[in-house]
């Protein structure tokens, strides 16, 4: 697949799970160069790592299967903080001491 075959799939993976556009789906972000396919239920890397092929090949070969939502990385990390144990929203001061001090 060359780059502008790759690209092209890109667009048509993000805009679908972008719900028609191609932007985050949570906060609007629309920088296509930070925006990525989150798996909803979690389990992404397993999955992918699994594929042992090209991920927005997958999802466009299996006609674009539900649990997926286009997300920029700043919203990625925001939600993968917030399922962790760890994370404490009303005491930033106490995640940050609890990673610093080797835990986690």
């Amino acid at each position: 697949m060359n780059n502008k075959e790759f690209f092209d799939r890109k667009v048509k993976v993000l805009t679908h799970y972008g719900n028609g556009k191609i932007a985050c789906v949570l906060c609007g972000f629309e920088d296509m160069r930070a925006l990525s396919i989150d798996h909803m239920n979690g389990g992404g890397a397993k999955h992918i790592k699994s594929l042992h092929k090209n991920f927005y090949d997958w999802l466009v070969e299996n006609n674009f299967p539900e649990g997926y939502q286009t997300l920029c990385m700043n919203c990625q990390w925001i939600l993968k903080a917030k399922q962790s144990k760890h994370w404490c929203i009303r005491e930033p001061a106490k995640y940050l001491f609890y990673f610093h001090n080797g835990n986690g």
